[in-house]
């Protein structure tokens, strides 16, 4: 049976979301996406500098060997760029893959935005197989120190979740992959400015650290 209060709740959640959500198109002309890899984890900042503002900041890191699959280590942004700066790291790193914290430390908004990931048409999902040694079920039990004795155990806990815990866990547990070529011009952008010494990028690191401060103290 359909929890109304649930259903009338979620439904709202995304229709904020879809008013609210910015495009490329919504930026300043001069906006610049700056980020800084390291080869292990990449730092993203998206600023203009004839506002003097920052749009938003998030940094991703690896979570295999390999490097095709990053996780979210920290973002914040000014409201409705959110989603945009999700979009700008999985564009980035394309055709790698992005997933949610692992530590399951997401909040409430940043959660809304992977579920509009995973209904995206646009977005390219490949969902982890339940005994990966990545997929978690932190996410529904806050549990992040997990320990299964057998297989078996770990698909008798999945078998046990409700129905939207289970869609929960598998939207977790899913990887994204997207891809918008726009996403290259603000990268040039950011290099002419730096050329140029339009912009000190130590002084924009130390602002970005504090914008992210700012937001979540």
């Amino acid at each position: 049976m359909i929890n109304i209060k649930e259903y009338i709740k979620n439904k709202l959640i995304e229709s904020i979301l879809d008013e609210a959500a910015m495009g490329l198109n919504d930026l300043p002309q001069d906006a610049s996406l700056f980020v800084k890899d390291n080869g292990t984890w990449v730092n993203f900042i998206l600023y203009s500098k004839s506002e003097d503002k920052l749009y938003g900041v998030i940094t991703i890191e690896d979570l295999n060997k390999d490097g095709n699959i990053r996780s979210v280590g920290r973002v914040a942004a000014e409201k409705g760029y959110g989603p945009m700066m999700y979009e700008i790291a999985m564009a980035y790193i394309n055709p790698s893959f992005l997933m949610p914290s692992r530590d399951g430390d997401i909040r409430t908004g940043a959660w809304e935005v992977w579920k509009k990931f995973y209904n995206r048409k646009d977005v390219n999902k490949k969902t982890l197989d339940i005994q990966d040694e990545l997929f978690s079920f932190v996410i529904v039990t806050g549990d992040s120190h997990e320990d299964f004795e057998s297989p078996e155990e770990k698909q008798e806990l999945y078998d046990g979740l409700s129905t939207r815990e289970q869609h929960d866990t598998i939207t977790f547990n899913t990887m994204y992959q997207y891809k918008n070529p726009m996403i290259l011009k603000l990268i040039y952008r950011a290099d002419e400015q730096l050329n140029n010494k339009e912009v000190d990028i130590s002084e924009l690191g130390t602002l970005a650290v504090r914008y992210f401060e700012h937001k979540y103290d």
